[in-house]
């Protein structure tokens, strides 16, 4: 690839795609981060046992390609996004389940935290749709 192209592809990439990749990049790095670094310090993380670890794991990586493919500018994203999307629902779903109480505060959280991934989700339909992502 030559240097014209390479300036190409980074005028027509969209700010927000800089930051929403950013964003799920450095939410991966800081998750991943806090499970190997907190036990070392000291810090007691809840049990998980080998389903949480496979949820954590494949959410990680949804993110991960969903951070890649967003930036490269492909369709892949839409339908990667629509699966954190799902995948968020269902895990949720599968912890509320097992919870005695859940407060009004959990459920703001988990509405805010639903709600930007809803409009994200939206943000990158509409990419698609104008022909931005290919």
């Amino acid at each position: 690839m030559d240097d014209r192209n390479n300036k190409n592809i980074s005028a027509s990439r969209p700010v927000w795609v800089w930051i929403i990749s950013a964003y799920f990049m450095l939410s991966v790095v800081i998750g991943i981060t806090s499970q190997l670094v907190a036990p070392a310090a000291g810090v007691e993380l809840p049990q998980k046992g080998p389903l949480d670890w496979a949820f954590l794991v494949l959410s990680w990586v949804l993110i991960t390609w969903l951070s890649i493919s967003l930036f490269m500018l492909r369709r892949l994203a839409l339908y990667v996004s629509i699966a954190v999307l799902a995948f968020g629902i269902l895990n949720t779903v599968l912890r509320l389940t097992g919870m005695d109480v859940i407060t009004g505060d959990f459920l703001i959280r988990l509405g805010v935290s639903f709600g930007v991934y809803a409009l994200i989700t939206m943000y990158i339909y509409i990419l698609a749709r104008r022909g931005v992502l290919r």
